[in-house]
Parts: structure tokens; sequence; C-alpha cells
């Protein structure tokens, strides 16, 4: 585990400067992909009146930026002190902790929710999710999206070896398949947990032409078997 943390912490270090365009948030159709995981983030907190909220990996704050106004207080954590200097500089009503997602420094039941952005498939995600369900309250929701390993880039991306450094990829990264997560959550302790494919929308694609194909991507992910190679899941569950 040691190792994989080390590697994550100088991975960071290295991409902090462009790590939103090299995540895919910074161009065009980026940023209607974070538009959209904000909406659905959205959605889940609408139930909580200024609930307790904690961002695992929170990154440059792409996420954070949207969400913390709703909270009565946002946490983040993440692993790289880089990236959490970035974020510091800009949200002073967030509060940053430099941990691993693995070992949460919070109490039992210290949140009323808990979201992630691609961030569990760059840890030991039975561990991850044991922590993130001892920190969330009786009746707290998570909210995660991860990469869908059936998706053809995911997979040459996640699992070609010698591509990952061209993606800028590092070497423990993964994806996951539908029914693996929602047994991992299941043994973990969440219920009603749903775990559903999204995400046609490449990053890569024009501007000019996501007025056209955006209404397209959503449409394949209703599409019996063509959904199943999405680039994306997103994942929920209470406690």
């Amino acid at each position: 585990m040691r190792s994989r943390l080390r590697t994550e912490i100088e991975h960071g270090k290295r991409i902090s400067a462009r790590a939103k365009d090299i995540w895919g948030w910074g161009s065009p159709s980026g940023q209607r992909r974070v538009k959209r995981r904000i909406r659905m983030i959205r959605e889940l907190l609408g139930s909580q009146p200024t609930p307790r909220v904690l961002e695992l990996g929170i990154g440059v704050g792409v996420f954070a930026e949207q969400i913390f106004s709703q909270t009565s207080s946002f946490h983040g954590v993440d692993i790289c002190l880089e990236h959490l200097h970035q974020t510091k500089k800009r949200f002073k009503e967030i509060r940053f902790v430099q941990a691993n997602v693995e070992e949460l420094p919070y109490l039992d039941s210290s949140f009323d929710f808990i979201f992630g952005i691609s961030v569990m498939h760059h840890l030991d995600a039975a561990a991850a999710l044991r922590e993130a369900h001892r920190v969330l309250r009786k009746g707290g929701k998570l909210l995660l999206t991860e990469p869908n390993i059936l998706n053809p880039q995911v997979f040459v991306m996640k699992k070609v070896g010698f591509l990952k450094p061209y993606f800028g990829e590092v070497s423990h990264e993964t994806a996951f398949f539908k029914l693996s997560l929602r047994r991992l959550l299941n043994d973990c302790g969440f219920r009603d947990i749903r775990v559903e494919n999204f995400d046609f929308l490449h990053p890569s694609i024009p501007r000019s032409l996501l007025d056209m194909l955006e209404p397209i991507c959503i449409l394949l992910e209703r599409i019996p078997l063509v959904k199943e190679i999405s680039g994306s899941l997103i994942i929920s569950g209470e406690k």
C-alpha cells in the first residue's frame, strides 16, 4: 500500500500545475461533464438541509467550487499536498486535510454526505469504501463516479501497461465492472445501492459539435447493451 501512496504523491506533484486538463475537465466538453456531475451531486444533496460534506480526492477543487456553498461544513481530503495548496488559495471556507482515503482522520458518523469523482480507481477500493461507510452517519449518502472497464478506451488506458504513461496513468490505476462494484458496496455495509452507466461524452469533442452530440450521448445511456460500454459508472448508496 505504501508504495502505491508514494506513487500517487509523486504523480500528483508532476501533474499538479495542469491537473484539470490531464483529468479532462478543462476542455469545453470536459466542462459539460463537470456540470453534469455537479447536477447529480446537488440532486442527492437536495433533501438534506445544511449537510456536513466530505469530498474524497478533492484535487484542485473542480467540484468543491460548485458544492461548498450548499453545505454547513465542507471538508476535502487528498493525498497530494500540491493539489491542496492550490485549492486552499481559492477556497478559505473549506477545511482541507492531507490524508489517505483508506485511513480517514475523522470520527465515526462525522458526515451527512460523501462524494468522490474518479478517485476509487486509484485506491484499494474496499478499504476506502469501508472508511467512507464508517464516517457517514446513519442515513448518510455516498455518491461516486468511476471509469467503466467495459469502455474500449478505458480498458486500453487501465490495462495496457506500456501505454499508461502516454495517457497520464500510474501503474496501479484500474477501472470497474458494475456487478463487482455493487457487491463491494454491499459487503462494506451500504444499502439502496445503485450502479448505472453514464457519460459517452468524450472530453475531446470540439465545442462546435457539443450541442449536437450531447443529446445523442445521453440517449446512448438508455439503450440496452450499448449503454454497457459507457465511459463512466455512477455509484450511490446509503448507510
